[in-house]
């Protein structure tokens, strides 16, 4: 490995006797100067190749029968084929200009990217992700990290799984800071003229048992912040599907939209969006804006199964409240207690204009809408903005309550005295619970 000018073999606790220690100096730009250990062990030394400045993939541990530890190592990107990996306290990390595909492919069972920081990936060829997993029996934990990339910053499938059994699975992401750089936004003052393919904070094309919880994610200027699309993505893999996620407690900055889930050519069911707080959800985050109708809304549903919505809050939400496409079928969706922006277009079925509950009830079948409060944000499409009108549509679930003063919501989506407090259906304020959310995001991910 380059960069680490003091190398020993020593017994590393836990890990066994065949143990490589990397010590390396204290560094001013790494954001880790305390970094000290680099452990793995395994049958046979693993090919370890060092990063150059045409490199997609920056070093990669060559070698199935890996167990592996990587702490404290302020490095270039990894890349490794291996079983028990556990990346700890680790710099991973491209240049500015430099085209970098992968910052870590976690293609292995039971491993662990903990406290680490991850950045400057990106491309302008090919989709660039700070983490990706396609081919992993599981588990996954990916938890208090930095991580920064212009495509997927965190994407599992995107390529098949080469048997069923390896769908990535019981994969957790929990308290990391998910962000994409405003020098990458090309209509945004300190852009960098380069333009790296853009893709969403959180991305799943093919996995099951996932828990999003206790996350920062901002900046998704051209995709919803996460989204569920399962693909059987080279056609390989028809096992492929997007199921069983729970994404909650998260705090969502500055996005075209939330949340989409759309059954691509594989299934997507049971998906719960719980609690979570968005702030600057808007159609206008970036100019010129896209057709679709996921952008400026809360969610976007295209052919998912069972997907329960309850006790967030989005603001502004400047293009409408949430849309599920026209023609598709979307069983036993659930909507309740929420507080949204209603901006420009309120809740809507894509290509009707009757929007009642017979047009919810096609595209939505054996739906539950309950006490989700619409609030006038004031900020709506149009020039002079034009709110959405009640009276186009009369669904049922939906409470018109006005501007967000008179309704009593703060900027921050608490809730202060008003007719949202006690109104939801479980006895609590409608909306997010914030001292939840703020346990579950806990003291970090860095911000």
């Amino acid at each position: 490995m380059d960069h680490h000018p003091e190398q020993r073999r020593e017994q590393a606790p836990g890990v066994g006797p065949a143990c490589i220690t990397q010590r390396r100096g204290r560094n001013a730009e790494d954001p880790y100067p305390q970094c000290v250990t680099c452990y793995w062990r395994q049958r046979r030394n693993p090919r370890v190749a060092s990063c150059r400045s045409r490199d997609r993939r920056c070093a990669q541990l060559q070698n199935r029968r890996v167990h592996a530890r990587v702490a404290g190592l302020g490095h270039w990107p990894v890349e490794p084929s291996s079983a028990c990996f556990i990346v700890e306290r680790c710099y991973i990390h491209g240049s500015p200009a430099q085209k970098v595909q992968k910052g870590i492919l976690a293609n292995a069972a039971d491993v662990r990217i903990a406290d680490s920081w991850i950045d400057e990936i990106h491309n302008s060829d090919f989709d660039s992700q700070a983490i990706l997993i396609y081919d992993s029996p599981g588990p996954q934990l990916i938890e208090n990290n930095e991580l920064q990339a212009s495509s997927e910053n965190i994407m599992l499938g995107g390529a098949d799984s080469s048997r069923p059994d390896l769908v990535p699975s019981d994969v957790v992401i929990r308290r990391n800071h998910i962000v994409k750089l405003l020098r990458w936004k090309s209509d945004d003052p300190s852009y960098d003229g380069l333009a790296w393919v853009i893709k969403p904070l959180i991305e799943l094309k093919s996995a099951q048992r996932v828990l999003i919880e206790g996350n920062v994610l901002e900046n998704s200027w051209l995709w919803p912040a996460f989204v569920a699309d399962a693909f059987n993505q080279d056609g390989s893999a028809p096992w492929s599907t997007v199921q069983d996620v729970t994404f909650q407690h998260n705090e969502i900055k500055n996005a075209i939209a939330v949340f989409q889930a759309w059954a691509g050519s594989t299934p997507v069911k049971r998906i719960k969006v719980f609690n979570n707080n968005a702030t600057g959800i808007r159609y206008r985050i970036y100019a010129p804006v896209g057709p679709s109708y996921a952008v400026g809304t809360f969610f976007y549903l295209i052919n998912a199964e069972d997907v329960w919505i309850e006790h967030n809050t989005g603001q502004p939400m400047d293009r409408g409240t949430g849309c599920i496409e026209g023609g598709t079928v979307n069983p036993r969706l659930t909507i309740r207690n929420n507080v949204f922006g209603y901006g420009h277009g309120g809740f809507l079925v894509a290509g009707s204009w009757r929007n009642d509950n017979a047009a919810i009830a096609a595209a939505a079948p054996d739906f539950t809408i309950a006490k989700n409060a619409l609030v006038n944000f004031g900020d709506a499409l149009g020039t002079p903005p034009i709110p959405y009108q009640q009276g186009r549509w009369t669904p049922s679930g939906w409470i018109l309550t006005g501007p967000a003063a008179a309704s009593g919501v703060n900027p921050d989506g608490t809730l202060k005295a008003g007719p949202l407090k006690g109104f939801a259906t479980d006895g609590t304020d409608l909306g997010v619970d914030l001292r939840a959310l703020e346990t579950a995001i806990g003291p970090g991910p860095r911000q």
